[in-house]
């Protein structure tokens, strides 16, 4: 079985060899060709710090699984490659996402030279995706440091939360999707999807209903996970 920490930790990470980080200004028109390639929206539809930190290491879009599915999606990717490359295949699969070795375009609409990796994620919820994988840290904290922490107070109400919902831990049911009656559910019958915006208003709800001590206990498991202290 994973512990806590081991599942957290052996997500994410890059497939290619050759790609890097990709500056701000670069992500939104590398994000319109590649609308170009897939023939989908794209721009509304970019994860977490995608186009809000000063760079990133690749690009999280997510993908409506209703739309099209991750053959179809890996096709239209290859295509390209075929037309650009002999040797590069440019594309992996893994678990919900289709991965694409992209090349980086400039405000100019310039090919750079440079390439970065795309993760193409699906879900057949993409607001949901989108909610789960928001940005609204600063630092030291990130994205995934809202997570590790919600889920951690999920699993003190006997839930678990991941890109599949708020799921009960023994049943494995998905209970909701929906982030207002999420925060009912791990928090209180008052608590809002404001309440789960970030870190600061996360740990601000849990201290008042719980008190400094119990909040810090019911927290644990994500301060080692992360090495953060959040209480």
């Amino acid at each position: 079985m994973l512990t806590f920490k081991t599942f957290f930790l052996t997500e994410g990470g890059n497939v290619f060899s050759t790609t890097g980080r990709i500056a701000r200004e670069d992500v939104l028109p590398t994000v319109r060709n590649l609308e170009q390639i897939t023939g989908l929206s794209l721009v509304d539809n970019m994860l977490g710090s995608t186009g809000k930190a000063a760079d990133s290491g690749d690009i999280d879009l997510v993908v409506d699984a209703k739309s099209t599915n991750k053959a179809v999606l890996e096709n239209k990717l290859q295509a390209y490659w075929k037309q650009h490359s002999v040797d590069t295949i440019g594309t992996k699969k893994s678990g919900i996402s289709v991965h694409f070795l992209s090349p980086v375009w400039n405000t100019q609409n310039e090919v750079t030279g440079k390439y970065v990796q795309v993760d193409f994620m699906f879900s057949d919820d993409p607001e949901y995706l989108k909610w789960f994988y928001a940005s609204n840290e600063a630092a030291p904290f990130k994205g995934k440091d809202r997570n590790i922490l919600l889920s951690a107070i999920a699993k003190n109400k006997g839930y678990s939360l991941s890109i599949n919902g708020l799921i009960n831990r023994d049943t494995k049911q998905v209970i909701s999707k929906n982030p207002d009656e999420i925060a009912k559910l791990i928090f209180n019958k008052k608590a809002t999807s404001n309440d789960l915006n970030n870190i600061q208003s996360i740990t601000r709800k849990l201290i008042w209903i719980y008190g400094a001590d119990k909040a810090k206990e019911i927290v644990k498991d994500a301060e080692e996970t992360t090495g953060h202290n959040f209480i």
